[in-house]
């Protein structure tokens, strides 16, 4: 039969024998339809996507074609080449979408239904978690969490936390937003700051050493020192005049130098106490600080105008993360060089150097419910090591008027600071498990210069004398140190997607330092200082210093 034909046809013949006799005859034949059948099908694509699905594969029949198409409610099915329909769903659809197409063979026809299954591209997944939340830091997170759990290649245990999330999500949950915030390891930043005021505490406790050096606590200078009794008034260069003549009389020549040096090796143990608060913004987590600071140190006055000597610091320093979000144990070791310079008997040149290394051990909770019966209570513990190297350098000049004691003071600090990169340990395989993270080094550079100046006022007493001391410092910040730590999940694949960002404040460019002292020397023994020092306009930062200084001298 002819191609696409069905139904009855016929044709005759004839036929002849060996006589010659002829006949003819008819033959009738009934061609019958193959068989024809649209089978359903069913195809998956994600939102705005295109997908071509050859609808004609699992159909029965023989040269088919398409020859009508429906128009789905959510897309668009287009005939294309090859027994393909192409489908493309609008962009802001998931669900399912079905449409109709009609086949023939070129004698009969038949219908089938094609069902679509559109789901949530990776960008899609990505951007729902993202809208959750207005934390910056966040955002990166959930782009994190979506990319990997679009993906399916990472832990089970993670592939469960991020569905529950997701899922919430896509219903609207309110909890997802801070569920997201809490998973968000800003805290983990906290190191960085916690020994920057580590470091500031060591670098004030020497300066205050170089500044009792030049007050003479090493061989008291009683240039300065002015008695005053019943109207008259002995100076210190008198006294000194005085102290000579006796000794030359008495055949003691020595005798001035015993009294106003006592030597020129001496040692002092410094504590500090230092009290303060980093409030909550955008990019990082507020906490509470407590930080103790030990220092023992001894140097050596090589000739009146040189001073070498060395001081060892430790440091303990407690952050609590506010609203309960975990804690941060500081220690630290740190080795100081420094030294003092006299060009003149009034202009002074100091400096010092530091190495130091700290160890950390730190706590992040991570607690979040949400309305799919998620419910996730954890505390991931680090351990985890960093150093620190700063080196200072200050000049000032000095007046006295009496027992007045003032001056200018100028001083350059830079500081590099480093934390290694750690990670959280995983604690099980409940709800939250997976959150776990790891983080990269962090480095902090600070370069900060300082204009300021002291006064002291030398009051004698029967024992001795008090000197009190105030103190006033404008700083400035010159580097920018708005830095971005790179972070990834413990559990999450080994992918492109799996990192995230913490973003930090830069370090405030312009802010003061005010300081309060009261020191005692007495007569026969050591002398001891007490200061007060805080910083103001200081922006997110409160911090208050308590310290005590002893110094002997042999």
């Amino acid at each position: 039969p002819n191609a696409n034909f069905a139904g009855t046809d016929s044709f005759t013949y004839t036929i002849r024998d060996s006589f010659g006799q002829l006949d003819t005859a008819i033959v009738r034949i009934t061609v019958i339809a193959p068989a024809l059948e649209a089978l359903d099908d069913t195809a998956s694509t994600t939102a705005g996507a295109l997908v071509a699905i050859a609808v004609l594969a699992n159909d029965v029949g023989t040269n088919l074609t398409i020859i009508q198409v429906s128009n789905p409610a959510h897309g668009h099915a287009v005939t294309g080449a090859g027994g393909v329909i192409n489908y493309t769903p609008v962009p802001d659809f998931t669900g399912i979408d079905a449409f109709v197409y009609t086949i023939t063979d070129g004698i009969s026809t038949d219908s089938a239904t094609v069902t679509v299954e559109i789901t949530r591209s990776k960008k899609d997944v990505q951007k729902l978690l993202e809208d959750t939340t207005d934390d910056p830091a966040a955002k990166t997170v959930g782009h994190a969490i979506g990319g990997l759990c679009f993906d399916r290649s990472a832990s089970a245990n993670f592939l469960r936390d991020c569905d529950a999330l997701i899922n919430a999500a896509e219903n609207n949950d309110p909890n997802t937003g801070s569920a997201l915030e809490q998973i968000t390891p800003k805290s983990l930043t906290t190191a960085v700051n916690a020994s920057q005021t580590s470091v500031q505490s060591q670098m004030l406790s020497i300066r205050t050493r170089m500044a009792a050096l030049r007050t003479g606590v090493m061989g008291i200078n009683i240039d300065q020192l002015n008695i005053q009794r019943g109207g008259w008034t002995l100076s210190g260069r008198d006294l000194r005049y005085l102290l000579a003549s006796a000794g030359e009389e008495a055949g003691i020549p020595a005798i001035n130098e015993g009294i106003m040096n006592s030597g020129p090796f001496g040692v002092f143990v410094n504590g500090a106490i230092n009290l303060g608060n980093q409030d909550q913004t955008e990019n990082q987590t507020g906490f509470d600080f407590r930080t103790l600071e030990l220092t023992l140190g001894a140097d050596y006055r090589f000739s009146d105008q040189f001073i070498l000597g060395a001081a060892l610091s430790y440091t303990s320093i407690d952050t609590d993360i506010d609203s309960n979000g975990g804690s941060l144990d500081t220690q630290g070791l740190g080795l100081t060089l420094y030294g003092v310079y006299y060009p003149s008997d009034r202009f002074y040149i100091e400096g010092m150097v530091n190495y130091g290394q700290n160890d950390y051990d730190q706590r992040r909770n991570v607690a979040y419910q949400l309305q799919n019966s998620t419910d996730v209570n954890q505390r991931f513990d680090s351990s985890y090591e960093g150093h620190q190297f700063f080196a200072d350098v200050g000049a000032g000049y000095q007046f006295t008027r009496g027992n007045l004691t003032f001056g200018p003071e100028t001083h350059l600090s830079y500081l590099d600071l480093q934390v290694d990169p750690f990670q959280e340990q995983i604690p099980g395989n409940n709800p939250g498990s997976s959150w776990a993270v790891a983080i990269d080094k962090q480095n902090l550079e600070s370069l900060v210069f300082s204009l300021g100046g002291k006064a002291s006022y030398l009051l004698d007493q029967s024992w001795g004398t008090l000197e009190p001391q105030i103190e006033l410092s404008w700083l400035h910040e010159f580097k920018d140190n708005n830095q971005v730590v790179n972070g990834r999940f413990v559990e999450g694949a080994v992918v492109p997607d799996n990192i995230f960002q913490i973003f930090t404040d830069p370090v405030d460019k312009n802010y003061f330092r005010f300081g309060l002292g009261l020191q005692a020397r007495f007569d026969r023994g050591p002398s001891v200082l007490i200061q007060y020092r805080t910083l103001f306009d200081y922006k997110h930062l409160e911090m208050n210093t308590i310290s005590t200084q002893l110094r002997w001298d042999f």
